[in-house]
């Protein structure tokens, strides 16, 4: 089944695409170095909501991505409206998205209509909160990476996979009489 994915992506950005408005793709030659995409580890409390960002070293004109990433639905919920452009694309118009498919995974979908695409050497891609439901250590795991330049040219890429490490919740001394009461013994 994976592998079906793999085929059926760049038919799928190529319609990302075509609905972003580009009809005039140019032709690019194959080639250059790994774009590396790379989550950090992170730390949180159960029943916060914090942000994570997805960096990209060595992007070499990516003009449309497809990644999908694993998480632990036990212990984290990624937040999928809150998906943002980071400084590094701010330049480029582009459209971005993310699901979360019934299997646990994260997937981001990146469209840009600008010929050149991301260049340069990299940085803050783009990030996306999550709800911290329960402690642990939740791994960010990169299933599928499937980056292109134009006309369906994939271009090599690797994922750092990172995590979120989750704490339980502090009790803070403003509620401290309120779980003393709970759980007195009289």
């Amino acid at each position: 089944m994976k592998s079906l994915i793999r085929r059926g992506a760049p038919l799928f950005l190529a319609l990302v695409l075509v609905l972003a408005g580009i009809d005039h793709p140019q032709a690019w030659a194959a080639g250059g170095p790994n774009a590396v995409l790379s989550w950090p580890d992170v730390e949180g409390f159960t029943g916060d909501r914090i942000r994570v960002t997805l960096t990209i070293a060595d992007p070499d004109s990516i003009q449309a991505a497809l990644i999908d990433v694993k998480y632990d639905p036990g212990l984290v919920a990624p937040v999928a409206t809150s998906v943002q452009r980071e400084a590094y694309g701010l330049t480029v118009q582009a459209s971005w998205g993310a699901s979360t498919p019934a299997d646990s995974t994260l997937r981001f979908v990146f469209a840009t209509a600008d010929p050149d695409g991301y260049v340069g050497s990299g940085g803050a891609w783009v990030s996306i909160e999550f709800d911290l439901i329960d402690s642990g250590l939740n791994p960010l795991r990169f299933s599928d990476i499937t980056l292109e330049r134009l006309p369906n040219t994939v271009l090599p890429a690797v994922g750092v996979d990172g995590s979120i490490g989750i704490t339980p919740a502090a009790v803070l001394p403003s509620t401290w009489g309120q779980v003393k009461d709970l759980y007195r013994s009289d």
